[in-house]
């Protein structure tokens, strides 16, 4: 499954780091992709939606 998220709060090299790595050390997480212009995260999972979701969150950053 594919979850698209737009991050509007992620600006820079380090947001993408530190989002992009935190959702990579989740268990079910496949594969994530991060385009810092468009501030779309695509997460490849087995997981919910609600549960990147609340990820995301919970690394400080704001996804719809």
């Amino acid at each position: 499954m594919r979850h698209t998220f737009i991050v509007p709060d992620m600006s820079c090299g380090h947001c993408q780091t530190k989002i992009s790595r935190g959702l990579e050390k989740m268990p079910g997480v496949r594969a994530v992709s991060i385009d810092l212009e468009q501030k779309l995260v695509v997460v490849e999972t087995d997981l919910p939606r609600e549960e990147i979701y609340k990820a995301i969150n919970e690394l400080g950053y704001h996804p719809r």
